[in-house]
């Protein structure tokens, strides 16, 4: 996606993942994207929580001193 269509994307906003775009931006960027897709492309939807399992399980790994 270019960067207009992730402000697009971003710019919604979630009443389920709202709460952590104070957190963490990429996280939020993920989540919504994904809940953005699920009806449209599902495989699309997919691949997004997959990266925030991914991005999820590094920031948990880089809090606690694992890596």
């Amino acid at each position: 996606m270019n960067t207009t269509a992730d402000q697009q994307v971003c710019a919604s906003v979630s009443p389920n993942f709202s709460f952590m775009a104070e957190y963490d931006e990429a996280l939020y960027k993920c989540a919504v994207q994904a809940e953005r897709f699920l009806f449209e492309d599902p495989n699309t939807t997919l691949y997004k929580l997959r990266q925030f399992g991914v991005l999820l399980s590094q920031d948990i790994a880089a809090r606690t001193s694992i890596i």
